[in-house]
């Protein structure tokens, strides 16, 4: 059995941390810049960081003094922040998978202004090639493109939508029953007929006992389907009033959905500590 040669393995062991060191104190400033020079091509204007800071527990990093301008007014930013601090998936990071699990940004602002102008300073083809192949390596794959509006609609489920299903469902459904029920109502050829055998029963000369029975009895049949007609007349009257109170209710709902959709993504995708994050995931 062979010993450990312990000086071979304490100079691994020291060359390792010295490497650990170069490249942390390395990966700041090459973050730093990869955030300014691909943030403002991406912007089209000066994105400015004022440095950029590494934590290991809980893995993550810290950005301080961020303004990134408007490239439609040189003098004015889009938005800019004291500090934010972020906490980053490390798993996820191994796997090619850039996860914000959360964020903390302080002192926001939007539309401030700026002491020095955000326009680009234009570079030669020559030097902006070149500057291209130098600042190519870990940030070669790293790409952002913030969701669009359409893919946002794409991925949230919208409650106007529901609401407008839900309308569609129950408008059926009522007009089914007002159908119904409207169907169940004397028209205008049965109102007639009975008027001509009220007239029929009550006219004329009553000849005999069993003739006067007889119109007694017709008599009560027919006030029995009348009575049967004014039932069916309240109970459309009612179903029509249910309905139109069911359907009311269902479009003052529908009509809210809007708004609580807006809020709804508004929040989830605000420039605030949840809004960052979920942008990050998405």
């Amino acid at each position: 059995m062979k010993m450990i040669r312990w000086s071979g393995l304490i100079s691994f062991v020291v060359l390792l941390a010295v490497v650990v060191v170069f490249w942390w104190m390395l990966a700041a400033p090459l973050i730093k810049r990869g955030i300014e020079n691909y943030g403002s091509d991406m912007v089209g204007a000066k994105v400015e960081l004022s440095a950029v800071a590494l934590n290991l527990a809980p893995f993550g990093f810290s950005l301080r003094e961020l303004s990134v301008a408007d490239p439609e007014n040189a003098m004015s930013n889009l938005f800019e922040f004291d500090a934010a601090d972020a906490h980053v998936d490390f798993i996820k990071l191994l796997m090619g998978q850039f996860i914000i699990d959360d964020l903390k940004i302080e002192g926001l602002l939007l539309n401030g202004k700026r002491a020095s102008s955000g326009l680009l300073v234009k570079k030669s083809k020559p030097q902006e090639k070149e500057s291209a192949e130098k600042e190519s390596g870990m940030f070669a794959d790293i790409s952002v493109e913030l969701p669009s509006a359409e893919e946002i609609l794409k991925r949230e489920p919208l409650l106007v939508e529901q609401r407008k299903d839900e309308w569609d469902s129950l408008y059926d459904q009522e007009k089914t029953k007002i159908k119904a029920s409207i169907k169940s109502l004397p028209n205008k050829k049965k109102v007639k007929n009975y008027e001509k055998e009220i007239d029929a029963i009550t006219k004329g000369k009553i000849k005999s006992v069993q003739d006067f029975e007889q119109r007694k009895k017709k008599l009560k049949q027919l006030k029995k389907a009348i009575k049967q007609d004014r039932d069916n007349l309240r109970l459309a009257n009612k179903q029509y009033k249910n309905s139109y109170k069911a359907l009311k209710k269902q479009l003052v709902l529908l009509k809210q959905a809007p708004g609580q959709d807006w809020k709804n993504i508004k929040a989830k995708y605000g420039l605030d500590e949840i809004g960052a994050s979920n942008i990050s995931r998405l």
